[in-house]
């Protein structure tokens, strides 16, 4: 999770998806959006101001999915895109049908019920930033991230009933919970196995190098379909 938003690498994307797109307006009081890619990346990922257009645009909806893929990206963001989805007068599903990793974690507690779809990761860990600069502009930076941390160390505490210190501990370790440990925490409510479940994938090794605890599947996964080109499809 960085102050800045920072693309980790790129999920595939199947052809006829965008990275943010409105799937169904809410015509019948459901509406549905993809929150897919780098968060706070308008062309890599999806932005604050898309989500707030969407839900202006569906101010009607009784109900809203989003449907997660992302290895996080501006923390900044994040906090923007959970507070006006809380703000929403509906009611919030997510669907995980990659990665809520990281700023993408913290979005997706936003909702009022999270499922998990096969294969699915939650995953937080400590804010990290790039800086450069004087004593003075590093040691703001610092106190920038305790800050970042402290604030999600407050959400996911609140989400989970989980003690501050538990939280911190997941954080300095970067946990990965897979949808049956995200649900025994009570990240997530329950499962989904729908056909045609989003695949992470398409991606490179540079994905290997900003994250530490990568679990053993995943990573073979991600290996796996190294050699798989992302389907970009322009905004």
């Amino acid at each position: 999770m960085s102050s800045q938003s920072k693309a980790f690498f790129r999920p595939y994307v199947p052809l006829g998806l965008r990275r943010f797109e409105c799937v169904s307006k809410a015509q019948d009081e459901h509406a549905e959006m993809l929150l897919f890619g780098t968060v706070g990346d308008e062309h890599d990922g999806f932005t604050d101001r898309q989500v707030a257009s969407f839900l202006k645009a569906n101010a009607s909806a009784k109900k809203i999915t989003i449907r997660v893929n992302s290895p996080g990206g501006s923390f900044a963001q994040g906090v923007a895109i959970y507070n006006m989805l809380k703000s929403s007068s509906a009611t919030i599903h997510a669907r995980v049908e990659g990665w809520a990793a990281s700023a993408a974690a913290f979005v997706t507690m936003s909702a009022d019920k999270v499922m998990m779809g096969f294969g699915s990761r939650i995953m937080i860990h400590r804010a990290w930033t790039i800086a450069v600069g004087d004593a003075n502009s590093l040691e703001s930076a610092a106190t920038l991230l305790r800050a970042s941390d402290e604030i999600q160390t407050s959400l996911y505490a609140m989400r989970s009933g989980l003690p501050s210190a538990s939280i911190e501990k997941m954080l300095d370790d970067e946990t990965w919970m897979s949808a049956d440990q995200a649900i025994s925490m009570k990240f997530a409510h329950a499962k989904f196995n729908d056909e045609g479940l989003v695949a992470l994938a398409g991606t490179d090794s540079q994905i290997l190098s900003s994250f530490r605890k990568i679990p053993s599947g995943v990573e073979t996964m991600i290996k796996a379909q190294a050699g798989k080109r992302a389907i970009h499809v322009p905004l």
